[in-house]
């Protein structure tokens, strides 16, 4: 191990410059091993990457070939790209670009920052006060539907929260309850997200593979977003698609029907895919570890029996230790896309121009030099006398960094929190016995079979 004066102890030779003429690291021809293995438990497989070649590799995943990037002093280097050595939008355009292109993070440079300004006013504290107020009620009545009072049912979470925070996007950013038209929406993000996944191996239109039913599903939101362009620019509601079709019109900006469109797919696929994760991951810990779900209950109902208000989430101290260790555990993110645009430098090995890299959350969220015991579940990590998420600042990177950091991570800490207070204050729920959660990560991760859930509604 060597140690590095300023951040701490960092794992895996460091390789200088002038020692590799060419990118460490070996795959097999059709990378179909590599791609198992990493879809089976990628921290492990980055970790056996990791100390074979340190902190940069090439390795191969199915038909794609990635530079992976490790560690939070590479990741540093990456995110805050000070050379402009890497693109965001090259990177990502690889994976999902016929999905999702168009989306802030499929942009750079100073378009990003543009568009970015542009749709940073759905963000802002007053709206997000707007939102709180708008989910509430929503939240009230779908979960009040689960079970019954003094009654308890068995039900898969995944597919249950999924419904509800697609619900709660639709209304929030829409302006209206999407009734039937939302079987067809989620069917339709759930083939995009799943054509974008390393489990999509043939990336061609043929018929019946994910890539194709992806482009389908790519169709069906064009449809519903351009069908209702016209109408929003009339409109004088106050929702986040109506009001970005009147910033979009206004002369600074003049955002074009696709640059919209594009826009608006991309946000309602985040505003509830990574959410419905984190909130899974949350609720399987907490029914794993029945202590911290009581000690979050009676901090739940200290907020008060009603709906959450937003002079309430300071004060959720447990919670919110809760949800930061559900996202250290299972980043809903595990891995962030690059390409480089010219030839660079990350930890003494250079990377060609033109080279499709990586950097992983996933694996450093549970280096083992940095998280003691990195796999147990210990909110308490993030006390402000243990602080390890602090050790570096791209050492916890749930939202990602730098210039592309997140825009609505201050939306999803504030629906995690509606979400977790009113199932705390009407529900209890714990696992089978010796149930452990089984990730699926072809795509997104999420629970291979929904995470089964044995729930039982408090009596008043």
């Amino acid at each position: 191990m060597q140690v590095s004066e300023s951040t701490g102890p960092v794992a895996g030779p460091l390789i200088a410059i002038s020692d590799r003429s060419r990118l460490p690291g070996k795959s097999s021809p059709l990378g179909l091993l590599e791609l198992s293995v990493a879809m089976r438990n990628p921290y492990r497989y980055l970790q056996s990457r990791y100390q074979s070649y340190g902190p940069v590799s090439q390795g191969r995943y199915g038909p794609i070939s990635i530079v992976d990037i490790l560690g939070p002093e590479a990741t540093e280097t990456v995110l805050m790209n000070q050379e402009g050595a890497f693109s965001s939008k090259d990177g990502w355009t690889v994976a999902i670009g016929p999905f999702f292109g168009g989306g802030l993070m499929l942009r750079d440079g100073q378009e990003h920052l543009t568009h970015r300004r542009i749709m940073q006013m759905a963000f802002r504290r007053e709206a997000l006060e707007r939102y709180l107020g708008l989910m509430n009620p929503e939240i009230d009545a779908l979960t009040d539907q689960w079970v019954q009072d003094g009654g308890s049912r068995q039900f898969r979470m995944f597919p249950t929260m999924k419904k509800l925070t697609l619900d709660l996007a639709s209304l929030i950013f829409l302006g209206e309850k999407l009734g039937p038209v939302a079987d067809q929406l989620n069917r339709a993000f759930v083939d995009t997200v799943a054509a974008g996944g390393i489990g999509s191996l043939i990336r061609l239109p043929v018929p019946f593979t994910p890539y194709w039913r992806g482009l389908r599903g790519r169709q069906v939101l064009e449809g519903y977003f351009y069908g209702n362009l016209d109408q929003k620019r009339r409109s004088k509601s106050d929702d986040f698609f109506a009001q970005f079709c009147q910033v979009a019109l206004a002369e600074e900006n003049q955002l074009s029907d696709k640059e919209v469109v594009d826009h608006m797919i991309f946000l309602l696929m985040a505003a509830h895919d990574t959410t419905n994760m984190t909130l899974n991951t949350m609720v399987y810990h907490l029914a794993q570890n029945p202590e911290w779900q009581d000690r979050c209950r009676a901090e739940a109902s200290q907020a008060g029996p009603g709906p959450l208000t937003f002079a309430d989430l300071p004060g959720l101290n447990l919670i919110e230790r809760v949800m930061k260790e559900s996202l250290r555990l299972i980043p809903p993110v595990p891995g962030l896309m690059r390409m480089t645009v010219r030839d660079t430098c990350v930890a003494g090995v250079r990377i060609p121009a033109g080279k499709l890299c990586a950097v992983y959350p996933v694996f450093s969220h549970h280096l083992e030099e940095w998280w003691p015991d990195h796999r147990k579940f210990d909110p308490d990590r993030f006390l402000p006398e243990r602080a390890e998420h602090k050790a570096h600042k791209f050492l916890y990177i749930p939202f990602g960094g730098g210039v592309h950091k997140c825009l609505g991570m201050h939306f999803a800490d504030m629906q995690v929190k509606a979400i977790i207070v009113q199932l705390l204050n009407r529900y209890r729920w714990r696992t089978s016995a010796n149930y452990k959660l089984k990730i699926d990560n072809k795509t997104l991760p999420k629970p291979a079979d929904g995470l089964r859930l044995h729930v039982e509604r408090i009596s008043n």
